[in-house]
């Protein structure tokens, strides 16, 4: 019976390992044919500690060339445990993990996939300019996208301009569709569409283009020479199979001959069966064609590649070399009138999968390649953008989140005209030459903050810019602001180099921040005089963004005394100024602004300056008018404001408490008012803007009441508060009508 049992069981085993072998190489074959859903299904029943490090490979690509990036993620995070795994796995991984936007966990994958492949410019590029993605993914105003109505449930991709008509290439079905599916997606193969525009550039009249172009396979995409007498396309290679069994991509172009009639159908003598040419681009003067292929002698997956015609003959295949091309993909060219280069790449920086690049055209060099960032770009697939003429509007392809179907084609109208910036490089170093990395590095225009970037770990910052005049100020902490100013010309053709050299904060120094009374916001632009009142020097700031400012104390002791005094000014704002004196009783930073108040009050329309300054009342002696000594003294304060804002009118308001009758009261605060009035006029730039004016006691500030039936008895502190005299602003300009007393900020409205 146990011998009987024994056999029975091994045969199990030996069937279940036979059945699970025939299934891999079923799963193998699915793979090595394109298809991939079929390849999926039969991976996933075998558990996953029993596929090999390549059937894991495998199972993850099916998933990530099936769009299924969440599945992809899983396999790829099983394969990079697996020891035998390769330094491509890892970079899949982690492109995998910025098409589901999981940014920081994509970064430490390319991190370790750059540890293995120092030279492999994807790993270098990421890693040495993490912060970029983030930036890619700020809208800039650039794009307004829109979706193209048109769009089927099936692939519809690399839109095309045709005359007044557009091309592109859809795996929808159609009358003369196929009833063959793709392997790769089990979708119809692909066949070339042609559509009208409408005014709001959506497509209509979607219909099949001829059957010269769309046969058995996939054909398309397509291009066209601006004057549409060049026509080059793709089409799967119907003559021959690989050694794989594969059908692989070939270009072939057709020409309008002088009687208006079609030449026949031409292939490229490097079409081979070997390798896929396609996703052409043709120049606007029909010169010349880019394209993409994964040939022999290239730098990655695919590289895009040109050809020109001279006398008649096409050229061989040229790469457009490293600047453009790297150990990823480079596809979907398409060549602009105004010498730029759009193409999709997942080798350079980008927020996902393929995102789409622009480089300007210099003969035969490209340079100051950029990404398009978003909205044009997305965590997932975006390619085959094309441009109008005018840089107006255009199309793009996405697999975006929210289609149609698995890609399709958006609109976009570009807002801003592309221009091509020019790279500033920087080094962050203190006075000694250490570099500092983790550095603040803020770009200014004109006073205007442009850009904020932060130094690496080489302590290096760069910028692209428009030719202009810029000052670059460094932040640290424990060091002083450094700063560095430069121009940037039109005609240098070498990246800018710009050092910023921050020192090191000495034992003794000053700290102030100087921020909005009303608002408790830092202040940016501040002038600040620094005086120092020992040696009777001093010092301008202007103050950056964040309201403060650093200053050394130099060859400074302990128990030794400073004395300074600052003077505040800001356009808009009540200026001030403050003394500061201080023994240094410690080591480290004094900070000002905890012993002294460095807020500024605004200035604003129905403002009362009495209550933006140190203003005692106005005295006046019993029954008087006449302005005392001790009046003089506070009216001179308003004088002093006045003469520094010329642009600022006044309506001054004098105000009694309760007692004696209220005709007494208005008239002897109306002539307390003139006559304080008259004193500011006497000594101020046009006289006509004070105005003074008595309110009696209409305008009580408590409940104390002395008139008819309502009678309140008040202290005198109390009564007090009522006998005042108020300068409200009510202009501030340069030039201004004389002043009434029934504008709208009146005290008497």
């Amino acid at each position: 019976m146990k011998k009987t049992t024994l056999i029975v069981f091994t045969l199990f085993i030996s069937f279940s390992i036979f059945s699970q072998k025939y299934a891999l190489k079923k799963a193998d074959r699915n793979f090595d044919n394109l298809s991939y859903p079929e390849a999926i299904q039969v991976y996933k029943k075998i558990k996953t500690s029993k596929l090999s490090t390549q059937d894991l490979r495998n199972l993850a690509k099916a998933y990530q060339y099936t769009e299924q990036t969440d599945s992809a993620e899983i396999y790829y995070e099983f394969l990079s445990r697996r020891s035998d795994n390769i330094s491509e796995d890892l970079f899949q991984y982690a492109q995998t993990l910025l098409m589901n936007n999981k940014v920081d966990s994509a970064t430490i994958w390319m991190e370790k996939f750059h540890e293995r492949q120092e030279n492999d410019s994807r790993g270098k590029d990421y890693v040495g300019n993490k912060e970029e993605i983030k930036r890619l993914k700020e809208d800039l105003g650039r794009f307004d996208i829109f979706t193209i109505d048109a769009n089927s449930k099936m692939h519809d991709f690399s839109p095309t301009f045709y005359k007044d008509k557009i091309v592109f290439a859809s795996a929808r079905e159609s009358k003369l569709a196929s009833k063959l599916r793709w392997n790769g997606n089990n979708q119809p193969y692909l066949n070339l569409f042609i559509a009208d525009v409408k005014l709001n550039l959506q497509f209509i009249n979607v219909d099949l283009m001829s059957r010269k172009y769309n046969k058995k396979y996939h054909d398309g995409p397509a291009s066209f020479s601006a004057d549409g007498k060049l026509m080059v396309f793709n089409r799967n290679n119907y003559e021959e199979k690989n050694d794989s069994g594969e059908r692989r991509l070939k270009m072939f172009y057709r020409e309008l001959g002088e009687d208006g009639k079609w030449g026949e159908i031409k292939g490229f003598i490097f079409n081979n069966k070997n390798y896929s040419v396609g996703l052409p681009a043709v120049s606007p003067d029909g010169k010349t064609i880019y394209f993409a292929s994964d040939m022999p002698g290239g730098y990655g997956a695919t590289d895009i590649y040109k050809i020109t015609r001279t006398n008649g003959v096409w050229s061989m295949p040229q790469n457009l070399g490293p600047a453009i091309n790297t150990e990823g993909r480079e596809m979907f060219p398409f060549i602009h009138q105004d010498d730029m280069l759009f193409f999709a790449s997942d080798g350079h920086i980008g927020i996902g999968g393929l995102d789409i690049f622009v480089a300007s055209i210099n003969e035969s060099d490209y340079s100051n390649i950029q990404n398009l960032g978003y909205p044009i770009n997305s965590i997932k697939d975006d390619f085959g953008l094309i441009l109008d003429k005018n840089q107006q509007f255009g199309y793009f392809s996405s697999n975006r989140t929210g289609g149609k179907g698995s890609d399709d084609i958006y609109g976009y109208k570009l807002i801003k005209k592309l221009n091509f910036c020019k790279e500033v490089k920087g080094i962050a170093m203190d006075d000694k030459g250490n570099q500092l990395p983790s550095t603040t590095v803020n770009l200014y225009q004109n006073d205007t903050l442009v850009e904020t970037t932060t130094t690496d770990e080489n302590a290096s910052f760069s910028f692209c810019l428009d030719p202009n005049n810029y000052v670059v100020i460094g932040n640290k902490v424990d060091y002083f602001d450094g700063k560095s100013s430069f121009e940037l010309s039109k005609d240098s053709l070498e990246p800018k180099s710009v050092t910023v050299v921050l020192k090191q904060i000495p034992n003794f120094s000053l700290y102030g921040i100087v921020t909005n009374k009303k608002t408790g916001e830092p202040l940016e632009g501040v002038e600040v005089e620094l005086i120092n009142n020992l040696t009777n020097t001093k010092e301008d700031i202007v103050l950056p963004s964040t309201g403060d400012f650093k200053r050394a104390l130099e060859d400074k002791k302990l128990n030794d005394a400073i004395s300074y005094q600052l003077v505040l000014k800001k356009e808009g704002f009540l200026s001030k100024t403050v003394t500061y004196n201080q023994k240094l009783t410690r080591e480290g930073q004094y900070n000002i602004h905890e012993s002294l108040d460095l807020t500024l009050d605004p200035l604003e329309i129905g403002g009362d300056l009495s209550k933006l300054i140190e203003i005692n009342s106005i005295n006046f002696d019993l029954n008087k008018y006449n302005i005392r000594p001790d009046a003089a003294v506070e009216l001179d304060k308003i004088v002093k404001i006045m003469n520094e804002y010329p642009g600022m009118y006044i309506e001054l308001g004098a105000h009694t408490d309760c007692r004696a009758s209220k005709a007494y009261n208005e008239k002897l605060s109306d002539n307390r008012a003139k006559a304080s009035a008259e004193y500011i006029k006497s000594k101020i730039t046009n006289p006509d803007r004070i105005f003074g004016k008595g309110y009696g006691e209409s305008k009580l500030l408590n409940k104390c009441e002395c008139e008819g039936s309502r009678k309140v008895p008040c202290t005198e502190e109390e009564h007090a508060i009522n006998r005042r005299t108020e300068f409200r602003i009510i202009k501030l300009d340069a030039e201004g009508v004389k002043v009434k007393n029934n504008g709208p900020q009146s005290f008497g409205k």
